[in-house]
């Protein structure tokens, strides 16, 4: 019997245990899905092909195509030059968890190509039914639903460009937004400069330059580079100030700060604040830092041996280093400092090494410590009050983030805050999350383990948490 295969909107490669799951899931959301290289799953992993889960899945998907060889290269090369998503009958977009390979002179790989090449593109392919029919036909029926159309172009057919939205399509992003969401840009730096890492207090990364277009993008060239000599991960955006451009490297965290008034952008000044090298070895994921901020005329970052630093923007002179952790017992620090009106807030890093995690704020003009929130352990703490309100029921009740965990286990938990912090002038309230609790073996820690893998959101001045949400 001849039938023909559907657009789909989800198409899985390379099944494993978690394919064939989020397959019966989204085939149970009522989503078309296309599941390619059945066979060699079912073959594999025989006692898993008969249970329900697999079996409901399975009944979806059994189709194999027939093409010519021929047929089959065109269709291998096409595939292989798609990187779009069109648009399904279902209004929704397409997710193609496809990962292309060359053909080979497999049959099973070529019809992989094939299969993938109608999901793609949204057509039908004349297919043949096997033993089994999608579950919402009856049998010696055509599905509903399934549509009609042509096989993909045989080899020495031209292939068709694939259909692309025209530009002036496209919203502004000056426009009204499509789902009238928006982001506050404050504290609205002058256009063309960069003080923070992402640049305003929603971390929109959004810059309102709109020198380059759509119509000029391909014609951008080199200008000028600049090599740091450090050989390590860089994550740190560069800051813009004026004429001045501030780069801070990975360890040993030099900085520096480039002219963009002359050519080729010459160095101004350089700063060495000599880390201990001790730091290097109790660096979890390489010796990165992720980026300075600009505030108050000095340049604030954190270098890798848990101090945070102020240097002066126009002279590269220490004003103050504040002493946040112990390295040798696996502090490091790699994030990037947030900085809100006078103060400065960093957290540090290290949750695979059996730290205590925690946010702090320090005086922007001083470097002073002005307080320290824990992610684990007492209400104190951790800084939570009277008007702590966090939505869901289990997340209620008194120094949960000392009885969520094993005896004493709290101290090493964890929940390290090393990544980005943001801030909403309405509230006053900043917001930023907690790492993977630790040791990493879940059965080494019982329980809910407050307060990682969380958000916080808290008093901007004060500190205080007003609400927490733990996502895992």
């Amino acid at each position: 019997m001849s039938t023909r295969l559907a657009p789909v909107d989800v198409v899985l490669v390379g099944f494993g245990w978690t394919a064939a799951i989020m397959g019966h899931v989204l085939t149970e959301a009522g989503l078309n899905v296309l599941a390619l290289e059945r066979g060699k799953f079912r073959d594999t992993v025989p006692d898993f092909a008969t249970t329900p889960c697999w079996t409901s899945f399975a009944t979806r998907c059994e189709l194999a195509v027939h093409l010519s060889d021929h047929e089959i290269d065109a269709v291998a090369t096409y595939v292989a030059l798609l990187r779009w998503s069109p648009p399904t009958p279902h209004g929704t977009t397409m997710t193609t968890c496809l990962q292309i390979a060359p053909p080979r002179n497999s049959t099973p790989r070529r019809r992989t190509f094939a299969l993938a090449l109608a999901a793609l593109l949204g057509q039908p392919l004349t297919v043949d039914a096997q033993a089994s029919t999608p579950a919402s036909a009856a049998p010696g029926t055509q599905p509903a639903g399934l549509g009609t159309g042509t096989a993909p172009p045989a080899a020495g057919m031209s292939i068709p460009e694939p259909v692309t939205k025209d530009a002036s399509s496209v919203q502004a992003g000056s426009g009204r937004p499509l789902n009238d969401a928006h982001a506050a840009l404050a504290p609205n730096d002058p256009p063309g400069e960069w003080h923070s890492q992402a640049r305003d207090y929603a971390n929109t990364r959004y810059s309102p330059l709109d020198q380059i277009t759509a119509a000029n993008v391909a014609r951008l060239r080199v200008a000028w580079s600049f090599s740091d000599g450090t050989p390590n991960g860089h994550e740190a955006a560069p800051l813009v100030v004026g004429d001045t451009m501030y780069i801070v490297t990975p360890f040993p965290n030099l900085a520096y700060a480039l002219d963009l008034t002359k050519a080729g952008a010459p160095i101004k000044w350089s700063y060495d604040p000599k880390p201990t090298p001790l730091a290097i070895g109790k660096a979890c994921c390489d010796t990165v830092n992720r980026g300075s901020a600009y505030a108050d005329g000095k340049l604030i970052y954190n270098l890798l041996d848990a101090h945070t630093i102020a240097i002066d923007a126009k002279t590269g002179k220490e004003v103050w280093r504040t002493k946040m952790g112990d390295a040798t017992r696996g502090v490091t620090m790699t994030m990037a400092p947030f900085v809100v009106g006078d103060k400065v807030y960093v957290g540090n890093s290290g949750g695979e090494l059996g730290v205590w995690g925690w946010l702090a704020a320090l005086d922007v003009k001083t470097g002073k410590e002005l307080w320290r929130a824990h992610s684990s352990g007492t209400d104190k703490q951790v800084m939570i009050g009277a008007d702590f309100k966090p939505f869901y029921s289990w997340m209620k009740g008194k120094d949960l983030g000392k009885t969520s965990w094993p005896a004493g286990m709290w101290k090493t938990g964890a929940g390290a805050v090393w990544g980005w912090v943001s801030y909403d002038p309405e509230t006053n309230l900043i917001y930023y999350g907690t790492s993977n609790p630790g040791p990493r073996v879940p059965s080494q820690r019982p329980g809910y383990n407050l307060w990682t893998s969380a958000v916080f959101a808290r008093d901007a001045t004060t500190g205080m948490a007003k609400w927490a949400y733990q996502f895992t």
